[in-house]
Parts: C-alpha cells; sequence; structure tokens
C-alpha cells in the first residue's frame, strides 16, 4: 500500500488517512499495527506534495490540470 501512495489523488489520500487514524484507535492489534505503519508514510506524501510546490495533488493529478488563465 506504501508504494501506492504517490498515485492516489487528494480525496483517497484524505480517505485513507482518515481511515487509518479510525484503525489505529478502534481496530483489531493486527489493524491497529499496520495503520500505525502507515500513518507516517501518508502524512510524509501529504508534506512532500505540499513543499514541492505541487500543493496536495498526486502527480498525475497536476499534469491532468488546465490553466484558468486561458
Amino acid at each position: 500500500m506504501i508504494d501506492r501512495l504517490p498515485s492516489l489523488g487528494v480525496e483517497d489520500l484524505r480517505t485513507l488517512a482518515i481511515n487509518a487514524e479510525n484503525l489505529a484507535l478502534t481496530g483489531t492489534p493486527e489493524k491497529r499495527a499496520l495503520a500505525h505503519a502507515l500513518l507516517p508514510a501518508i502524512h510524509l506524501e501529504v508534506s512532500g506534495r505540499l513543499n514541492s510546490g505541487f500543493g496536495a495533488l498526486s502527480p498525475k493529478e497536476e499534469a491532468g490540470r488546465t490553466s484558468r488563465l486561458v
């Protein structure tokens, strides 16, 4: 799952983060462990996008954007 994070869109990342946070609090011990392992990678992906100037869009979403200045 972690290797797929760069290809996920904004809403998919948001949903994944919410689900992982919920599982980290209320899941079975196995699901809690997986959620705790996934959350830092999700946060890193989002912060990397924000710091790179892409905003929170995936590279695929960024490539599909059209200029509003035209």
